[in-house]
């Protein structure tokens, strides 16, 4: 009789196992991400930022931020949930940490030694079983500084353990791989403004 109680209390607890399974796995509610880019504690654009003031630091102007994606608030899915934000507003607080770097400035009128012209091609997260890849992708177009006018596509990822398919989660992918990008950004302006 004491075998068969203890058999009904772990079927019990297997069915209770399986009902919270099956309750977490039909959550598909959007995750909603902030609009607002976060950089990682070792990124190199916030040790730039604590770098000595440059006697005239490069000015630089953004003429333009486009998507080119086809839902502008889509980023992917992570645990069958769609992720969604508002990715341009996020993509510009990105380029506006490039303005901590003293060696550059961010102007919106006046003069500029270099002007950007940013394009979003990508920016998603996805989940695979226990992975999560993030990926940005943006086209920039330079005008003005140390070399003639021209593109360049920079690309940051980011692929690590998937949790529990949280908006954090996906959120720190996300800034990440945007992270990537900004780095590559600031190294091109600061060698097309010769610094």
């Amino acid at each position: 009789m004491r075998m068969h109680r203890g058999r009904r209390r772990h079927a019990a607890a297997l069915v209770a196992l399986v009902a919270a399974l099956v309750l977490v796995s039909c959550n598909k509610e959007p995750v909603l991400l902030s609009s607002e880019f976060d950089p990682p504690l070792n990124s190199a654009l916030l040790r730039d930022a604590r770098a000595a003031q440059s006697p005239a630091p490069c000015r630089v102007r953004l003429a333009a931020l486009e998507d080119d994606r086809v839902d502008s608030q889509y980023m992917g899915e992570i645990g069958g949930r769609p992720v969604r934000a508002d990715t341009m507003a996020w993509l510009r607080s990105g380029l506006a940490l490039l303005g901590r770097n003293p060696r550059l400035q961010l102007v919106q009128t006046g003069p500029a030694d270099v002007v950007i012209s940013v394009r979003l091609l990508k920016a998603y997260v996805l989940s695979i079983t226990t992975q999560k890849s993030a990926n940005v992708a943006v086209k920039v177009r330079y005008a003005g500084g140390a070399t003639p006018p021209d593109e360049q596509v920079y690309r940051g990822n980011d692929v690590a353990v998937n949790w529990v398919s949280g908006s954090g989660e996906a959120q720190a992918a996300l800034n990440s791989a945007l992270n990537d990008v900004l780095y590559e950004i600031e190294r091109d302006l600061l060698s097309r403004c010769g610094r």
